[in-house]
């Protein structure tokens, strides 16, 4: 996150300071459960340098975590906040890539700590190449292992998500 005054495109701007922090809609729960004083484990996939720096920050932020490795980068978003209109924006570009073998390894994640948790997340995008019902898969995998599901996401993920049956549903208006 870089946070500035007077944001312009095409002009040289000036951070006034800088926050590296660890994200994903999954994460973002874990560090939320973290700071309530629950217990977290943040599953999913990590590649590349930028998969170690996640990786590191999750250590940092004190969020256990076990990330199977992938193809390419972990993906990494900038957030600029102008704080002399109180505005963000989001930059991010999909550069991790995944195949049907890492949706494997993501179902044997979730296999090997349903004994141990109360339920499951998923949320955000499908990375390119994964199967488009990943989330269907995965919902009712742990379902199927007596977990809580929730799902977060959008597009054809939510709609096939849904044939997984998710106990909560968030959705966004559009």
């Amino acid at each position: 996150v870089l946070f500035c005054r007077g944001f312009c495109l095409g002009e040289i701007v000036r951070a006034e300071r800088e926050q590296v922090i660890p994200s994903g809609k999954g994460v973002d729960a874990s560090l939320v459960i973290c700071e309530l004083g629950g217990e977290t484990r943040a599953l999913g996939l990590g590649a590349g340098l930028n998969g170690g720096l996640h990786q590191a920050l999750l250590d940092r932020w004190g969020v256990a975590h076990d990330l199977a490795p992938a193809l390419g980068e972990t993906r990494t978003a900038t957030v600029l906040v102008d704080l002399a209109v109180g505005k963000q924006s989001t930059i991010s570009a999909p550069t991790l890539t995944a195949r049907e073998e890492h949706l494997d390894s993501l179902l044997e994640l979730v296999g090997r700590y349903s004994s141990e948790a109360w339920g499951l997340i998923c949320g955000g995008s499908l990375p390119p190449g994964l199967p488009r019902d990943s989330y269907a898969r995965l919902v009712g995998f742990a379902r199927e292992h007596g977990l809580a599901t929730l799902l977060d996401t959008s597009g054809d993920a939510l709609r096939l998500g849904v044939r997984g049956l998710p106990h909560v549903l968030k959705i966004n208006q559009d």
